[in-house]
């Protein structure tokens, strides 16, 4: 079902970058899937290096590994930045004055590029299994049934056990143990954006409290008109103090033609 919706998409010139494995069947309860390389589970992702349990939880556990991989292909593909792969971080070889400062640029460059690609792959592929899931109800979606690639950045689902909303129940109680349609972790939204999903949020509210003052002429025009050609009785909204209108719409019209170029 995956491989058909990624057929319609890539046949509508939507490329969403999905991973719909092969499997082939030799009976009811055996067969063969297809093995894809270089990628690691979710759960794998979380568990890295094997850290404190603090860093399961943490927001940063994806944008962490791919710096830490990309780093590491960069510094396997190019000899001259073979002693960087000491490093898990990009600043602390961007901050270490032993390093040459035209070679630690070099990589900087080498390494935004090759992020942004991953990043790219990554938002993509996210979309595409997000509808995937929602659409044909997949269930069983814990951290070892997500996986990525990790030289790549697409994110694909595996395990399709449980669908069609037939989903695991916890025990005794019999509540799903899913509530959400789909999977959209705070980790995967730190990835997708760049930053937590708390610093997105608190930058949407202030985007859209702009937004509002930059277009509230808009309004104001649009409620004149709304009184002026006795659509309502009364309008009263004390913000933008419409009790006593003294111009007529025709002029209003024309102003408000004149304001936005129409």
């Amino acid at each position: 079902m995956i491989d058909i919706m990624d057929r319609i998409w890539l046949d509508n010139d939507l490329d969403l970058a999905m991973t719909p494995y092969k499997v082939l069947l030799t009976d009811c309860m055996q067969g063969y899937l297809e093995f894809n390389l270089n990628s690691v589970t979710l759960a794998d992702i979380q568990h890295d290096d094997k850290r404190s349990l603090l860093h399961t939880f943490s927001d940063s556990s994806v944008h962490d590994f791919f710096v830490k991989e990309i780093i590491k292909q960069l510094t396997h593909e190019n000899e001259r930045f073979r002693r960087y792969s000491k490093h898990h971080r990009i600043e602390q070889i961007m901050l270490n004055s032993e390093y040459n400062e035209n070679e630690r640029n070099a990589f900087k460059v080498l390494f935004d590029e090759r992020l942004k690609r991953i990043r790219e792959i990554f938002i993509k592929s996210a979309a595409g299994y997000c509808v995937a899931s929602y659409v044909l109800g997949l269930g069983d979606r814990h951290p070892d049934n997500i996986m990525i690639n990790k030289k790549e950045g697409n994110f694909f689902h595996i395990d399709f056990g449980h669908f069609l909303e037939n989903k695991k129940l916890m025990p005794v109680v019999k509540l799903s143990r899913e509530p959400d349609p789909f999977v959209f972790t705070p980790e995967i939204a730190y990835f997708v954006n760049g930053k937590s999903f708390k610093e997105t949020r608190k930058e949407n509210k202030k985007n859209d409290k702009e937004a509002k003052k930059r277009n509230k002429d808009i309004w104001t025009h649009f409620l004149q008109i709304h009184y002026l050609c006795n659509l309502t009785k009364a309008i009263t909204d004390k913000h933008l103090q419409i009790k006593h209108l003294k111009n007529n719409s025709r002029s209003l019209m024309r102003n408000l033609a004149l304001s936005y170029q129409i």
